[in-house]
């Protein structure tokens, strides 16, 4: 009897070490399938869009009744890497056909307030937000069967970009000295950086000081209008969700800083308006790297701060009871 209960010990502890191993397999291998990968920022700063826009579907419908109560909706997704912090949804309409009755939850304004954070780390896909608002359509008149109308939205608000790349610093610039050098100045082409205006390019120059002694690392740094939407002033989007008109001097300007390593660059013109959709500005070292020193590879870190409007339509049609 002690011999069959000495076994069934060892059968029990036999059965329990082999479950063991069973549930460190499965889970081990649940951990190798299941778990996702985390992107990288480098992952995340991509695209050529900031927040985007549309109707929901059916709302509004393309057909309505005079004097009925219709809903539309929008959608906004901040597919950039900036956070949208108070822009501004503007809708627009005719008001002989249409009269806004409320948002849900937002007022009666034409105008409302809009706070969407953008792709990070944390949040790799950006947020998204949903408006409804609630229209009253309009008698036509007696005379009409049909009317055709439009209604509009608008967004505006502030955003960036910043671009990173590293570039070489050529205090050797025309191959005098004698040991090997680690770089040769050379330009870059960059892809967009998950904002609608995007760092295209990088020319590096390394100019050479009269007083001798220093190199002054200078960059031309090329910039585009890559999304669907207006450029407009940093500061601005109040004035341009508004009825107020913006000035010449307020579309497709960009407020343009630089940094190498730690270094602030000095960037002409700093207030960039551009010429349709790109152009450029010049960030120099105006302090100099000393001459003595061999080349080097360092990270250059561009900003562009500006803001964005972008409006997207819908047409319906009213018709009169019974037609």
């Amino acid at each position: 009897m002690k011999g069959n209960k000495a076994g069934k010990k060892r059968s029990n502890a036999f059965c329990l070490f082999l479950l063991l191993c069973i549930l460190i397999i499965l889970t081990s291998g649940c951990d190798r399938v299941y778990k996702p990968e985390r992107p990288s920022l480098e992952d995340i700063e991509q695209g050529s869009d900031g927040l985007i826009i549309e109707f929901i579907e059916g709302a509004p419908p393309p057909d309505v009744i005079e004097g009925s109560l219709i809903q539309a909706g929008i959608i906004m997704e901040n597919k950039g890497t900036s956070d949208v912090k108070r822009g501004y949804l503007l809708l627009g309409y005719e008001k002989e056909y249409i009269k806004l009755s409320s948002w849900q939850g937002k007022g009666i304004d034409d105008r409302i307030t809009i706070d969407i954070q953008g792709k990070s780390l944390a949040l790799p896909e950006g947020m998204e937000d949903v408006d409804i608002v609630n229209l009253e359509i309009m008698d036509i008149g007696p005379q009409r069967e049909k009317a055709d109308t439009t209604i509009y939205v608008t967004v505006c608000y502030d955003y960036h970009t910043k671009g990173h790349s590293n570039v070489c610093v050529d205090t050797d610039v025309y191959n005098l000295k004698p040991r090997e050098k680690a770089c040769n100045a050379a330009d870059v082409s960059l892809s967009d950086q998950g904002a609608p205006v995007a760092i295209k390019r990088i020319e590096s120059r390394m100019i050479v000081s009269k007083e001798g002694g220093v190199v002054r690392p200078q960059f031309i740094i090329h910039f585009e209008n890559v999304g669907d939407g207006t450029i407009i002033a940093h500061g601005r989007a109040d004035i341009a969700c508004s009825a107020q008109p913006l000035s010449t001097d307020d579309i497709n300007v960009l407020k343009v800083s630089a940094v190498l390593s730690d270094l602030p660059l000095s960037c002409k013109p700093e207030l960039l308006k551009l010429r349709k959709d790109s152009d450029y500005t010049i960030c120099t070292l105006e302090e100099g790297i000393d001459e003595t020193i061999s080349s080097y590879y360092t990270p250059l870190t561009i900003t562009a701060d500006y803001g964005y409007m972008q409006t997207i339509s819908k047409g319906i049609s009213i018709r009169k009871i019974g037609i």
